[in-house]
């Protein structure tokens, strides 16, 4: 069954795989070789093409607008980080640091304020940064334009920016815990935005936007067939059902992978707790198929597990967050069929109304 294979395959390696996809050539102007545009012959060789260095007035309208991404960046920080059973040694306390103590990360984003200035930001140690937390405000950072010009391109740019953002305000919780930064602090930070850069798409900023309709399609569409399962169930009409229940787990397995997705570019529009939404939904979709392949006149009592139980040897930690029961469904016990339908399109009503906020 596709659902419970997904769920035993699943691994934090398949996330930590980024969506890279190339630049379209069609329509491109093309751009003469230098060497023979000034009458010369390049003699066999080959020089590396620049990239388009970056202005002050863009690295500051770029900044400007990367507040809306700071919040999907770290869901997806927090979701990944969820699913490592066994984190390296620089990612074991970033867990408690952003997500766990109060104020989290995300308090802090609502109210950050990036101060962009032309000079050099300073550190603690009396180096010049690209960006620091140093002598700055509670919920600021200083970010330097002339740094950014003289590091960064056009292709890099938001990229660089985000993963700079998640090591600032790494920085900022670890003051709000222990009142400094030491150096195994600084490593951890720069660990954060290394692993970042390096799975982060060249162009992700336009997938995020395309990663949110592919999910709300597919969660709609799952939503709608929940929809239609329950008017069949409440009118004792049983002929289509069975092929409503296939298409409820393939519709899942469709939502799973643009979850999936999204999550890989580090920039998801859905909460972890939705992600768990989206695991329960796999999770009792799956039940639910135990419907149909003995229909007869027996009526099994239903069982009823917690997630935990399930899952215990099977899935990743966040699995086995899932609230609430998981219906195991006896044969033809149309009253708990319709529980767990029903569950099903609660879920996926509230994930559609935050995908839709996030647009």
């Amino acid at each position: 069954m596709k659902t419970m294979n997904l769920f035993k395959t699943l691994s934090p390696a398949v996330l930590a795989v980024a969506l890279i996809t190339q630049p379209a050539l069609a329509g491109q102007k093309q751009v003469q070789n230098p060497i023979i545009k000034k009458g010369g012959v390049g003699g066999g060789g080959g020089d590396f093409i620049p990239g388009t260095k970056v202005t002050p007035a863009q690295v500051t309208q770029e900044v400007n607008g990367l507040k809306p991404y700071l919040k999907p960046m770290f869901q997806s920080i927090e979701i990944l980080f969820s699913m490592v059973s066994e984190k390296p040694d620089w990612m074991q306390p970033q867990q408690f640091l952003l997500f766990e103590q109060k104020p989290n990360v995300y308090d802090r984003i609502n109210n950050l304020s990036i101060k962009v200035q032309n000079e050099p930001c300073p550190s603690q140690y009396g180096k010049t940064k690209g960006a620091s937390v140093y002598n700055s405000k509670e919920n600021e950072f200083c970010l330097s334009t002339k740094e950014a010009t003289e590091a960064l391109t056009t292709d890099n740019l938001f990229n660089q920016l985000l993963a700079i953002s998640a090591h600032e305000l790494l920085h900022k919780m670890q003051i709000q815990d222990h009142k400094t930064v030491t150096a195994q602090d600084e490593e951890s930070a720069y660990q954060l935005q290394l692993n970042l850069l390096a799975n982060m798409t060249l162009n992700a900023k336009a997938k995020y936007s395309q990663a949110i309709k592919a999910l709300l399609n597919h969660t709609s569409y799952l939503y709608q067939t929940t929809v239609d399962m329950l008017k069949v169930l409440d009118n004792n009409q049983t002929p289509d059902l069975c092929r409503q229940i296939r298409g409820l787990d393939d519709s899942f397995n469709l939502m799973q992978t643009a979850m999936l997705d999204s999550v890989s570019l580090w920039l998801t529009p859905l909460s972890k707790q939705n992600y768990i939404r989206i695991m329960a939904i796999g999770a009792r979709s799956a039940f639910t198929d135990s419907y149909c392949p003995t229909i007869d006149n027996t009526n099994k009592p239903t069982q009823t597990f917690k997630a935990s139980e399930i899952y215990k040897n099977v899935a990743s930690p966040i699995i086995r967050e899932i609230e609430g029961p998981i219906i195991m469904v006896g044969t033809r016990d149309a009253k708990a069929l319709r529980s767990s339908i029903q569950m099903i399109h609660d879920d996926a009503k509230l994930i559609i109304e935050a995908l839709k906020q996030a647009q």
